[in-house]
């Protein structure tokens, strides 16, 4: 990005002149020639501004892209991983709950609007390219802002809120997979075969599970996506 550091703390100390007292500020990790030094300077600059809530992104070069072909020196995944749990230890010691993957806040001020996708819980977006989730189908508007003006009509994107999507959205909360908010919204329990997946990815330290819930840890949230693929195949009996 091309703003330095200076420019950020000016914003974020203007903001809080003008009266603004919920104030968001991301990072990221995984950044060329980074180190778990260069990323605690960066923890402590971030921490100094004092911000009700904090995103992280990890990087991540798309093959293909002018960036990827650039030759730079970006850690290797395990020196992602440590960079990741590192910041996880510095933001949670410094007061801010890992409510979700990329995510941190002070007590109260988790995102409202981010925790309805995770939560999976209807939300209508207005204007060119903006999705929205309703009755249980996904629809969004044309990208041009002339075909919006003039009426055109939304898009179907199928339909959404499946058990899939809702495990699978769940899992990304500190809160997990409640077992009776599946319930109520399923009408069905959690299969057994689900939660003993849980139990044994628990021994493996990837997951906290016990009779009411599975939730991810930090090292779980790390490989998030396979965790999930795994507790969400024990769905089907014939996998």
């Amino acid at each position: 990005r091309r703003h330095t550091f200076s420019q950020s703390e000016f914003a974020v100390k203007t903001a809080k002149d003008l009266g603004f007292s919920n104030i968001s500020v991301d990072i990221m990790i995984g950044l060329p020639d980074s180190t778990q030094t260069s990323l605690k300077e960066s923890i402590d600059k971030i921490l100094s501004l004092n911000a009700q809530h904090i995103s992280a992104y990890i990087l991540k070069v798309e093959h293909g892209t002018p960036f990827s072909k650039m030759n730079l020196n970006i850690p290797d995944e395990d020196g992602v991983a440590d960079q990741y749990l590192l910041m996880c230890r510095c933001f949670e010691s410094a007061g801010y709950s890992h409510y979700e993957i990329s995510n941190f806040a002070k007590d109260g001020f988790e995102s409202r609007h981010n925790n309805k996708y995770w939560l999976c819980r209807e939300y209508i977006g207005i204007g060119p390219a903006a999705h929205s989730f309703v009755e249980g189908k996904r629809f969004y508007y044309p990208k041009n802002l002339k075909e919006f003006i003039s009426g055109n009509k939304v898009i179907c994107d199928g339909d959404g809120g499946s058990k899939e999507e809702f495990i699978m959205l769940a899992l990304r909360l500190s809160q997990g997979l409640i077992f009776s908010e599946f319930e109520k919204r399923f009408s069905e329990p959690i299969p057994i075969r689900l939660i003993k997946k849980g139990e044994f990815l628990e021994k493996c330290g990837l997951c906290v599970c016990d009779k009411e819930r599975i939730a991810l840890t930090d090292s779980g949230m790390l490989v998030s996506n396979t965790v999930i693929n795994n507790l969400i195949g024990e769905l089907y009996e014939n996998i």
